[in-house]
């Protein structure tokens, strides 16, 4: 099988700067010489992921992921290798060379043997076929129709690449098996389905659908809205959970929160998510120049979807709809947004009115203003126990107490917890000692769970192997002396020999040493040794905070930590034993210093 050349991958990754990849998930925010985020990769309240980009790598201190653009890409949209390069090669417009296996190269080939690439190919596929049936087709009238009374114009349309499925059961099963030769990926996205007598079908039928997208930009789900009231189907229907769509992961209209120009207007007050509950509502928003909406696609807004949005803003304002579901789902999630630490506002738009209808009649400024006014979640949460419960009656106001306690309980900021006791003491009129005793007993007869964010694993080097890294890294040019006396056989740990191979590959493949370079030289597989490699870019002990070393200094750095490996090694093996009489300190030296003088020689100076 055909491999991307080495070249392309190096091209590939120069043309693709990681701030702007990781910007386009995370809300980065600048910190010194580089930049700082809550990690997309396990929940924290405290920002812990690091991107460098100056080094053009990213690194996790809380759950020890790390790496270049290609890993972050990997981790970020589950793909493998090949569609990691391939997805980054097509965003930069980099055409990519294949490797055969006479040593040859070629083009890139045609298709993508990667499942999920021709996922993402039936998907846009399919929307490009459901906007041209609602602009061209007879059968599309009543969608025209609709939007029309919706006040929907066709340059919305067009930027949001809405469509409409006809009602037929068999229109797009028959185009997508002339398009892709078989059923099986329009069966793996959900826009087919078996009846239980084995026939195959369409899934929307005679509906208005609006293309979900995931945060790349990539259609990866359909909304759809039923056009005759006499369907017996739900009133709004949505693709099911596939391969490439995890609704957890994904809102109406996250892929544009990265561009939000409202968001770039208004910088220095911290960015703004606003999350909606429909479709319209979205695109009603930004239609008002409130382009950081989002939507949950067919459920209510879930901790994990709070988590996600985090990633893209400072502050996120919920404005469900004021029937008792949408104000349910605000209450329901309080306690998780509590454990999480976020900065999350609560509004209920008067007269039970959706944003759609509201911003129909208001200004978007009118609509600001309920932000503005608009109450904490945990306020929120009381508010709507107070509701909930008799408070008069002192048995009622001891359980809405109880409850509004299990959601303090989850608090992990020590702060954050001593400002809601107080409010939960002086919403209900109680001893605030008293309560925070009782909180100590919930505490106590808890269980609790020590066990690590999935994912994080602790990569111990002994400081001998790292420091001989490091200042290889820092010093390349004694990179052949050193190659000469020390294996990667010769590292303790595997994930240092792997980063010590990759190094002097890199050096000899390029016949120079930047740091980016050395991640094209790590396998792919080797997910621990590429996150060391990230890390020995920052932490404690690491290229930007260790203190500056001359060549003499890093010279005796290689050859005491040689000396440790050699140490360990000395009991384990006789032939060893031999190699550590012959391969004296002294010849190092010489050879080092020898290397050093032939440079000064041709006058090259060395940082």
């Amino acid at each position: 099988m055909p491999r991307i050349s080495q070249d392309s991958i190096r091209r590939v990754r120069e043309a693709n700067d990681i701030v702007d990849v990781v910007g386009r998930y995370v809300n980065l925010r600048r910190a010194g010489a580089t930049f700082k985020a809550l990690c997309p990769f396990h929940k924290e309240n405290t920002p812990s992921f690091t991107v460098s980009p100056q080094r053009q790598t990213f690194k996790c201190f809380g759950c020890g992921v790390g790496g270049s653009v290609v890993d972050f890409t990997m981790q970020m949209e589950k793909l493998d290798f090949v569609e990691t390069i391939e997805r980054l090669a097509e965003r930069a417009s980099i055409p990519l060379e294949y490797e055969q296996g006479s040593g040859g190269t070629s083009e890139r080939p045609a298709a993508s043997s990667s499942t999920k690439a021709t996922l993402y190919r039936v998907m846009e596929w399919a929307q490009k076929r459901y906007a041209a049936t609602l602009e061209k087709s007879s059968d599309a009238q009543s969608g025209r129709d609709y939007l029309r009374e919706r006040g929907v114009s066709q340059e919305i349309i067009d930027s949001w690449g809405l469509g409409f499925a006809p009602e037929s059961f068999d229109a797009v099963l028959t185009s997508g098996m002339r398009e892709f030769g078989s059923a099986e990926f329009l069966d793996s996205v959900g826009l087919t389905r078996v009846n239980e007598a084995g026939k195959r079908y369409d899934f929307f039928r005679n509906r208005l659908l609006f293309p979900i997208r995931d945060a790349s930009g990539r259609v990866v789900a359909f909304g759809a809205r039923k056009m005759d009231e006499n369907d017996p189907g739900g009133k709004y229907i949505n693709s099911p959970a596939t391969p490439i769509y995890e609704k957890s992961r994904v809102l109406y209209g996250i892929d544009r929160l990265a561009t939000s120009q409202y968001n770039r207007a208004h910088a220095k007050g911290g960015k703004l998510v606003i999350v909606v509950e429909g479709y319209f509502d979205v695109i009603a928003c930004h239609k008002a120049g409130l382009d950081c909406a989002v939507a949950p696609c067919g459920t209510s807004i879930t901790p994990d979807q709070i988590h996600t949005l985090r990633r893209f803003g400072d502050r996120i304002v919920l404005i469900m709809d004021g029937d008792a579901a949408g104000q349910a789902s605000m209450e329901r999630i309080a306690g998780e947004v509590i454990a999480q630490g976020a900065d999350v506002t609560a509004v209920t738009i008067p007269g039970g009115l959706d944003p759609d209808d509201y911003l129909n009649t208001h200004t978007a400024e009118d609509f600001l203003a309920l932000i503005a006014n608009g109450k904490d979640l945990f306020r929120f949460k009381l508010e709507a126990l107070s509701k909930r419960y008799d408070l008069t009656r002192i048995g009622a106001r001891l359980e809405a107490a109880e409850e509004a306690l299990t959601v303090v309980s989850m608090a992990t900021n020590e702060m954050l917890r001593d400002i809601i006791v107080r409010k939960t003491a002086e919403f209900f009129d109680v001893d605030e000692t008293a309560l925070r005793a009782r909180l100590r007993s919930k505490a106590r007869s808890a269980k609790t769970d020590q066990a690590q964010p999935a994912g994080q694993t602790a990569i111990s080097v002994p400081p001998d192997e790292r420091l001989l890294l490091l200042s290889l890294l820092r010093h390349p040019e004694l990179i052949p002396a050193v190659a000469e006396f020390l294996a990667s056989d010769d590292f303790e740990t595997p994930v240092a020999a792997a980063v010590y191979r990759a190094v002097l590959d890199c050096r000899e493949e390029i016949g120079e040493l930047r740091f980016p370079d050395v991640f094209d030289f790590l396998d792919q597989e080797k997910s621990d040794a590429r996150s060391f490699l990230a890390g020995l870019m920052e932490g404690d002990l690491s290229l930007r905070n260790a203190p500056k070393d001359t060549e003499q200094e890093a010279m005796a750095a290689i050859k005491s930590a040689i000396t440790q490996l050699r140490h360990k090694h000395v009991e384990q093996s006789d032939e060893y034993r031999k190699r550590v009489v012959a391969d004296n300190h002294e010849e190092l030296t010489s050879r080092l210093a020898l290397m050093r003088s032939m440079d000064k020689r041709r006058g090259v100076t060395k940082p």
